[in-house]
């Protein structure tokens, strides 16, 4: 095998090397990208569930203030003179 043979399949090994690497890289962005993806619906689904906690919450004392000021208001209504 001559010098310039042997020059010429270095450098189709370090192209092989070089295509290969990033084929690798592809893969691992396509990868991190479908777990930032799936990561973001996650903390969607998190932050809705959340919310509606949230938001039954905040209904769930605005009846029980409503209560406590008819309530209070049926008190001052029979105990007024």
């Amino acid at each position: 095998m001559t010098v310039l043979e042997q020059l010429l399949l270095g450098a189709v090994y370090v192209l092989l090397v070089v295509v290969g690497l990033q084929r690798t890289d592809i893969r691992e962005t396509r990868r991190l990208l479908r777990q930032a993806h799936a990561d973001r619906a996650a903390y969607a689904e998190e932050r809705r569930q959340r919310t509606e906690q949230e938001t039954a919450w905040i209904t769930d004392q605005a009846a029980r203030l409503k209560h406590m000021t008819d309530d209070l208001r049926h008190i001052r209504e029979t105990h007024t003179p």
